[in-house]
């Protein structure tokens, strides 16, 4: 290559830098590419991979308890953490309004606030500091989201450790990032880093003895009723032990009587077409499992301090449901002792 080749070269080099990149068509054309491309792999993962269905909704299910989808885990357990902050954790609103909207500031003000001109990685300390802090206590705060906040025993390492990994280290850490990158004409890069790396250390190493030392749920016993007779002799066996008290052999009472504390308590009857008929299988599990408080029924699944397994509550909608639904054809159930001979 002679000299005059590579001056045209450097010439139109220096004209292109000195232009930029347009954003259109350049920035946009890239964006559409990626676009497509994402919006085509949806198309692929909805029809070969598809999304597990749930039961429809039900206006009459009063036990249901909504739950997160897993991407929004991380904000449950931020409200949950931060509900335990003395007094500033009873005013809901600043952590669902006020500081939600304080990050979407910073965000939208952020080109004006860092007015940094260089696009190459290694020129952008703030921003990419920021950011994996902010990245790694989402995934920190998902992790620890089945976690439970508090402990009924007292404090544990867990409930101890989790203020700190989901609060204050993320938040120390993006103050004094913010503190260093603002505050002088030359930003020390280095200690930014280490701030940001420190932090994310800590985060991912109190979340892992979070994970470790969180108690484990109990592994329930395993009900063996394998035929659908043995489970409705099964459901009847623990309907009678726990339901009869308050709803009756038939499932017809109306007002409750003779229950300490509920007397006098009017309730549906749970043998009639309107419950049978509009409560799902899920629903009238959940009502068990979960209870009703406001209607004096406390909760039966044993992972909410009741006595009852999954199964053994399966096992006594399954007795309701042949016992009293029309629409099912009672099998046939051998009985629990041979009959007498004659003369016996």
């Amino acid at each position: 290559m002679n000299e005059e080749t590579k001056k045209k070269i450097l010439e139109k080099y220096q004209r292109e830098l000195h232009r930029g990149e347009r954003f259109w068509p350049d920035s946009i054309f890239r964006d559409a590419i990626v676009a497509l491309g994402i919006f085509i792999l949806l198309i692929l993962l909805a029809t070969f991979v598809g999304v597990p269905t749930e039961p429809k909704a039900d206006p009459s299910d009063t036990s249901y308890i909504p739950r997160p989808e897993w991407y929004f885990l991380f904000l449950f357990k931020f409200l949950a953490l931060y509900g335990q902050i003395p007094l500033l954790g009873k005013i809901e609103w600043l952590a669902t309004v006020v500081v939600p909207t304080i990050a979407i500031g910073v965000l939208f003000l952020l080109p004006f606030i860092d007015r940094n001109p260089y696009r190459y990685y290694g020129k952008r300390v703030l921003p990419i500091s920021v950011m994996a802090v902010v990245v790694v206590t989402m995934i920190t705060l998902t992790l620890m989201a089945n976690v439970p906040t508090v402990s009924p025993e007292g404090p544990t390492v867990a409930t101890i450790l989790q203020p700190i990994s989901g609060l204050l280290v993320p938040g120390l850490a993006i103050l004094l990032l913010f503190i260093m990158g603002l505050a002088f004409k030359n930003p020390p890069t280095r200690a930014m880093i280490w701030v940001a790396a420190v932090a994310s250390v800590l985060m991912v190493a109190m979340t892992a003895t979070i994970l470790i030392t969180a108690p484990t749920p109990e592994v329930e016993e395993v009900e063996v009723a394998t035929t659908l007779p043995d489970q409705i002799v099964a459901g009847q066996d623990l309907y009678s032990l726990h339901c009869v008290e308050c709803h009756g052999d038939d499932g017809k009472v109306t007002v409750i009587e003779g229950v300490e504390g509920l007397e006098g308590t009017v309730v549906s009857p749970i043998n009639s077409t309107d419950v049978l008929y509009t409560f799902t299988d899920e629903t009238l599990k959940n009502i068990i499992t979960y209870g009703q408080q406001d209607l004096g029924m406390p909760p039966f699944g044993k992972a909410y301090g009741g006595e009852l397994s999954t199964s053994q509550i399966d096992y006594i909608v399954t007795f309701m449901r042949y016992a009293w639904d029309d629409r099912f054809e009672m099998p046939p159930i051998k009985p629990l002792f041979p009959p007498l001979a004659e003369g016996e």
